[in-house]
């Protein structure tokens, strides 16, 4: 049970984050809205950093403002940080909310356990042991048949996509190698201009929930396809 002081802090940060939803996130049964970045980050991360610093935590609320910093802050920050500053403590929170008198939706529960699942996944197949960059490496057909090419400091020379497919040339030394993405579903592109810096990490990992599709991950793209071929033009 909150005491009254601190009732009146969250009565405020829940205010902040429902002004946030109503910029951010398209309300119910609204037939004009349009999102406004500006006025709903300043809301949102107002209700955050109020949510952080009080000494007692509304549970339902104080996850409900993490899992919005967690959607929201997805491709600005790294996953490690989405995972540890906002989906891990969400969770908690929303455990602590179930056993308390003000449940949660189910749905909500879900979507939030659904998104911190699928970042646990990713950080445990982000690794640069030996086994694992094998194992990487094996998942790109062809790329065996060149073995005086890494990523490891290669740099990008050109990138396409389109809704289906995407095309990647690299050159690492004096080879040029070109990534063919068959089948693609998603491409997040990095803020950083590829061409003027090298690649530092490489990822190629079987995708969360769908041992079809694979995640290749160099840092500045990030794309989910079907299959990945590498060759020289």
């Amino acid at each position: 049970m909150l005491t009254p002081e601190t009732k009146d802090i969250w009565d405020s940060i829940i205010a902040d984050y429902k002004e946030a939803q109503h910029c951010l996130w398209c309300p119910k049964h609204t037939k004009q809205w349009s999102r406004d970045g500006q006025r709903g980050f300043y809301y949102l991360w107002k209700a955050y950093h109020l949510a952080e610093s009080a000494q007692e935590k509304h549970p339902l609320w104080y996850a409900r403002i993490l899992y919005m910093m967690a959607c929201e802050q997805r491709y600005k920050q790294w996953d490690y940080e989405i995972l540890n500053f906002y989906l891990k403590p969400c969770i908690a929170a929303y455990k602590e909310a179930m056993a308390s008198a003000e449940q949660p939706t189910q749905k909500e529960v879900d979507a939030a356990q659904y998104m911190y699942e699928q970042y646990s996944y990713e950080l445990a197949n982000i690794s640069n042991t030996a086994d694992c960059v094998e194992q990487a490496y094996s998942r790109i057909e062809g790329l065996s048949s060149f073995p005086n090419f890494a990523f490891h400091d290669s740099k990008v020379i050109a990138f396409s996509h389109n809704e289906s497919e995407a095309s990647l040339t690299l050159q690492y030394d004096d080879v040029i190698l070109t990534l063919a993405f068959d089948d693609v579903t998603e491409v997040h592109v990095n803020a950083v201009d590829p061409e003027i810096t090298y690649i530092v990490d490489f990822y190629c990992y079987p995708a969360f929930r769908a041992k079809d599709c694979l995640v290749f991950d160099i840092g500045f793209y990030k794309i989910r396809c079907r299959k990945i071929r590498a060759f020289t033009k």
